[in-house]
C-alpha cells in the first residue's frame, strides 16, 4: 500500500506540474505582447525593471522560466547587465504569487470547484476561437494545479495515518542546530527534482499541515529557493560570459538572502505569528515566502550597480564576443510569442546599421581627402560586415520558429521578420558595392559635370531619408503614414534618377564627358535606384 501511495504522489505533482505548465503557456499567449511591451522599458530605471520582473513572472508563473528568458536576452546583447540583475530580482518576488495563489486554494478547499471548471472549459476549448482556446488552457491548467495538490494532501494525509510520519514529525521539534542545514537541503533537492520551487513550496506546505515544525519547513522554503536557480546555471552553459554572469547572480542573490535569514529564523517565527493571529499554515509559509524574496531585494538594490560593475571587471572581453540569439530549455516553456521581442530588437540594430553605412555613403561624395576617404570605405566595409552577420542570425532564429508550436498570427510576423531581415542584408551588400564604386572612380580620376554632382547628391540624400524611415518605421510599425511618405519618396527617387540619366547623356554630347566617367555614374546611380527599391520593399513587408 506505501508503494502505491508513493507512486500516486508522484502522479500528483506530475499533475500540478502539468496545470502549471498549460497556464503558464495560456497566460503568455494571452499576454504575449505585454510581456514583450514591459521588456522595452527595462532601460529606464532599476524600478521599473524591478517591477517588469515581478509582472513577467506573475504572467509566466514560473522564475526559472523568466531567469531563462532574461539569459537570452542578455546572451543576445539586447539588455544591460545591470538591468538583468534588476530582473532576477523582480523575478524573486514575482515567484511568490503562486504560492498565495495556492494558499487561499487550500485554504477554501478549491479543488471542489476544479472539475467544473474543467467541464466549463472544455466546450471553449473545441468550440470557440484561438483566443477562448487559450482562455480554457488557462482553466484547465489552473485547475489541475488543485486537483493535483488535492490528491498530493490525501496521499500524504493517508500515508501519515498509517504510519508513525506524524510522531516522527512532530519530533523533529528540538533537534540539535545542524539538523537547519539537513532540511536546506531536502528543500533544496525537492526542487531540483520537481524542477518547480512552486511545487516543491506547495509539498513544503503540506508537510507544515502535517505536523513538521514551522522552522524547518522554513529552511526547506530557502533552500527550494536555492534550488530553483539550477534551472539558469544549467541554461547559461551554452551561453556567453553575460547570460553566466546573470545565472551567477540568481543563484548568489538566493544564497545571500537564505545566510540573512537563517540566522534570524526564531524573530521571524514571532513575526509570522504576529501576522496570520488565525495561525492559518497556508498563509504563514506563504508570508514567509515574500518576505524572504522581498526584503533581501530591496536591501541589495541600491549596491545593484556596483555588483554589476565588479561582476564585469572579472569577465574578459573575448568571453563577450559570442552575442547571438539561443532560445533555452526549461520545465515551464517560453512561448515563441515572447521570444519575438529577440529579433525585432535585432532587426532593428541592423536597421540602424543600415542607416549608418547610407549616410556613409553621401559622405563619399563630398570628401576631397583621400585618407578620409579610405577611412569611410574601410568603415562601410566594417558595418556591411557587422550586418551580414546580424543577417545570419537573425535568420536562423527566426528558422528555428517553425520547428516550434507557434500560432498562425506568430507565424506571419516571422515570415514578415525574415523577409526585413533578407531585404536589409541586400541593402547592405549594395551599399557596399556603390562604395567600391565610388573608390575606383576616384582611383581612376573620373571626374563628373557639377550638375551630375548635384544629381548624385540629390538622389543619396533622398536614399538617406528613405533609411530613416524605414528605421523609424521598424521602430513605430503602426505609423500607418510612414508606408505614404515612402511611395511619394521612392517615386521622387525615380524621377531624379530619370533627371539624372537624361543629363549624362547631354552631358556626352555636350560637355565632352570621359566615357569612363560616365559608365562609372551611370553605374553608381544605378545602383542607388535599386538601393531605394529595396528599402521600398523592406517597408512593405513589414506591412503586409
Amino acid at each position: 500500500m506505501s508503494w502505491l501511495l508513493i507512486f500516486n504522489s508522484f502522479g500528483a505533482v506530475a499533475l500540478f506540474l502539468f496545470g502549471m505548465k498549460l497556464m503558464s503557456e495560456s497566460l503568455q499567449r494571452i499576454s504575449g505582447s505585454k510581456i514583450r511591451k514591459m521588456l522595452t522599458t527595462l532601460t529606464d530605471n532599476k524600478w521599473r525593471a524591478f517591477l517588469a520582473g515581478v509582472g513577467i513572472t506573475a504572467i509566466m508563473q514560473s522564475s526559472s522560466a523568466v531567469s531563462v528568458l532574461t539569459l537570452s536576452v542578455v546572451s543576445a546583447g539586447l539588455l544591460k547587465i545591470r538591468r538583468a540583475f534588476t530582473i532576477i530580482l523582480g523575478a524573486n518576488v514575482g515567484t511568490t504569487f503562486t504560492l498565495w495563489i495556492v494558499a487561499l486554494g487550500l485554504e477554501i478547499n478549491f479543488s471542489q470547484l476544479a472539475l467544473p471548471l474543467i467541464a466549463l472549459a472544455i466546450p471553449m476549448y473545441f468550440g470557440f476561437s484561438s483566443k477562448y482556446k487559450d482562455l480554457a488552457t488557462f482553466l484547465i491548467g489552473f485547475s489541475l494545479i488543485f486537483v493535483g495538490l488535492h490528491f498530493l494532501k490525501d496521499n500524504f494525509v493517508n500515508y501519515a495515518e498509517n504510519s508513525d510520519v506524524l510522531t516522527h514529525l512532530a519530533g523533529f521539534q528540538n533537534l540539535p542546530f545542524g539538523i537547519d542545514f539537513i532540511f536546506i537541503l531536502a528543500g533544496f533537492i525537492i526542487t531540483v527534482m520537481v524542477t518547480s520551487s512552486s511545487a516543491s513550496t506547495s509539498i513544503i506546505t503540506i508537510l507544515f499541515g502535517l505536523g513538521l515544525p514551522l522552522d524547518l519547513c522554513l529552511m526547506m522554503v530557502m533552500g527550494a529557493n536555492i534550488g530553483t536557480t539550477i534551472t539558469a546555471q544549467i541554461a547559461a552553459l551554452v551561453g556567453n560570459a553575460y547570460a553566466r554572469l546573470t545565472a551567477h547572480f540568481h543563484t548568489f542573490f538566493n544564497v545571500f538572502a537564505t545566510i540573512l535569514f537563517f540566522f534570524f529564523i526564531p524573530f521571524i517565527e514571532q513575526i509570522l505569528i504576529f501576522l496570520t493571529p488565525t495561525q492559518d499554515k497556508f498563509l504563514m509559509l506563504s508570508a514567509f515566502h515574500t518576505m524572504f524574496n522581498l526584503i533581501p531585494a530591496l536591501l541589495i538594490m541600491p549596491f545593484l550597480n556596483f555588483i554589476a560593475q565588479r561582476s564585469l571587471a572579472w569577465v574578459r572581453p573575448q568571453e563577450t564576443d559570442n552575442k547571438n540569439f539561443k532560445i533555452y530549455s526549461t520545465s515551464i516553456t517560453v512561448q515563441p510569442e515572447v521570444y519575438l521581442y529577440e529579433s525585432q530588437n535585432k532587426i532593428i540594430h541592423l536597421a540602424g546599421n543600415i542607416k549608418q553605412i547610407i549616410g556613409l555613403l553621401g559622405r563619399l561624395i563630398t570628401e576631397s581627402d583621400d585618407e578620409k576617404f579610405d577611412s569611410l570605405h574601410n568603415r562601410i566595409k566594417t558595418l556591411e560586415d557587422e550586418a551580414d552577420i546580424m543577417e545570419s542570425e537573425i535568420r536562423n532564429y527566426l528558422n528555428h520558429f517553425y520547428t516550434l508550436d507557434v500560432s498562425p498570427s506568430t507565424s506571419k510576423i516571422v515570415h514578415q521578420l525574415i523577409n526585413v531581415s533578407q531585404e536589409l542584408e541586400y541593402i547592405a551588400d549594395l551599399s557596399l558595392k556603390i562604395s567600391y564604386l565610388h573608390k575606383e572612380r576616384r582611383e581612376s580620376q573620373s571626374f563628373i559635370t557639377p550638375k551630375l554632382r548635384t544629381y548624385l547628391i540629390e538622389i543619396q540624400d533622398a536614399v538617406s531619408n528613405s533609411a530613416a524611415y524605414l528605421f523609424h518605421f521598424i521602430n513605430d510599425p503602426q505609423d500607418v503614414q510612414q508606408v505614404e511618405r515612402m511611395r511619394l519618396l521612392e517615386e521622387r527617387i525615380d524621377e531624379v534618377y530619370n533627371q539624372a540619366m537624361a543629363h549624362l547623356t547631354q552631358s556626352l554630347e555636350k560637355d565632352k564627358l570621359k566615357s569612363t566617367s560616365a559608365l562609372y555614374y551611370r553605374d553608381i546611380i544605378q545602383n542607388y535606384e535599386q538601393l531605394s527599391d529595396y528599402i521600398y520593399r523592406a517597408h512593405l513587408a513589414l506591412n503586409r
